[in-house]
């Protein structure tokens, strides 16, 4: 039997993975998808978030994957307004297909059994006499004890519809899409795009890439993209912002396809 199970293994459960190990805890940490993989993300992360990855003794690791270091923000309206800040300390620019990944191989590192491609459908149990997981494998059903679990598996998930959650129940009025560009670098700048119903963030990742990724209410998706899809909504919301469309004409996607929740 495990001290503790850990269900999903991003930033949340490799850290919460991490602490317990270096308090001598047995630890298994399973995650759904293999490792590296695309998340919907803004893919930046805030000055105030770093002392915990120092605390996880994980940031000598970040740096060999190369972050931009991101300095300056500007928040951009359809009128053409634009309002522009200095952070008081840098961000960073990471994408998650590389920091997840890596943040799972250093939680290895510290003695945490970390099992990618292996999704947990039900947990049964209590405090006093321990739980039970069932996960899909690919080998077939497995079960896993533990003490205490950790649910770090996001939201929304079939694993949610099973312990008959309430907020699982409401329909979410928003939709979000991401996809990273070459083109037109922004360097150690940030940039947020309002546009009629939503925002689109934009920062730079290694590699020479920019992260895009928005957030649009659900109603005006399906009004903009009609019966053509994603392409058409790009194409609506480039027109609705001057910064967006100018920005969006002198880039090439790097993946063939968006990701979305």
């Amino acid at each position: 039997m495990f001290d503790t199970v850990v269900v999903g293994g991003g930033l949340a459960g490799c850290l919460a993975a991490i602490t317990l190990a270096q308090r001598n805890r047995k630890v298994l940490l399973l995650e759904a998808k293999t490792y590296p993989h695309h998340k919907v993300c803004g893919e930046f992360l805030s000055p105030e978030s770093m002392p915990l990855f120092a605390a996880a003794g994980f940031l000598p690791t970040l740096q060999t994957l190369h972050p931009v270091s991101v300095r300056t923000a500007r928040i951009t309206a359809p009128d053409g307004t634009a309002w522009r800040t200095t952070f008081p300390a840098p961000g960073t620019g990471i994408s998650r297909y590389a920091l997840d990944a890596a943040l799972a191989t250093y939680t290895a590192s510290l003695g945490v059994q970390v099992c990618d491609g292996i999704r947990v459908t039900r947990i049964s149990g209590d405090l006093a006499g321990g739980f039970e997981l069932t996960a899909t494998t690919p080998q077939g059903t497995q079960i896993f004890h533990a003490k205490t679990v950790i649910a770090a598996h996001g939201k929304h998930s079939n694993l949610d519809r099973a312990l008959k959650r309430i907020f699982g129940r409401t329909p979410q009025p928003y939709l979000g899409l991401k996809r990273h560009f070459t083109g037109n670098s922004l360097h150690d700048h940030l940039d947020l795009h309002v546009f009629p119903g939503g925002y689109c963030g934009m920062s730079d990742v290694e590699g020479d890439q920019t992260n895009v990724c928005l957030l649009v209410r659900q109603d005006v998706f399906q009004q903009a993209s009609g019966d053509a899809g994603i392409e058409q909504f790009i194409a609506w919301m480039g027109r609705q912002n001057p910064y967006l469309q100018t920005w969006l004409a002198q880039v090439t996607p790097v993946e063939d396809r968006w990701i979305s929740i």
